[in-house]
């Protein structure tokens, strides 16, 4: 699994502003594991995510609501599948840093006589044009 490196942290502001009273949560991606089984011409993937949502001085709801996406690719960068979920992370009590646990099992069928060495999964959070260029200039 890689995770993607201008997607793997979201900082979301409350409008154009971006200083740190602006924030409403930040998100990262923090540890994930995965573990692939062969089934009859198919990988069978288990993948355990978590991402980290610290609770910012602009948010009103307590709740970070994002999305992350994960994307099954070959080795030459060719995505074959991509999906996005949504995330809702609830600040409850004083709690401002909250880790959310995702269990996915993804599953990539092979062609005859292919391995998975080919393949590869990539994760990241779902960020706006906005928030790539920021974490772009912001590393």
């Amino acid at each position: 699994m890689v995770p993607v490196a201008d997607a793997a942290q979201l900082i979301r502001f409350n409008g154009n502003g971006r200083d740190l009273t602006d924030v409403v949560f930040e998100a990262r991606l923090e540890n994930f594991t995965l573990s692939c089984e062969y089934d009859d011409n198919v990988i069978e993937a288990e993948m355990n995510l978590q991402v980290l949502a610290v609770r910012g001085p602009a948010d009103r709801d307590r709740v970070a609501k994002f999305g992350y996406f994960v994307a099954i690719a070959t080795r030459d960068r060719q995505i074959g599948a991509r999906e996005e979920f949504d995330l809702e992370v609830p600040f409850e009590g004083n709690h401002t840093r909250v880790v959310a646990a995702e269990e996915l099992t993804p599953r990539i069928p092979l062609k005859a006589g292919e391995d998975g060495s080919n393949y590869l999964i990539y994760v990241g959070l779902a960020v706006t044009p906005e928030e790539l260029q920021y974490n772009r200039e912001n590393r």
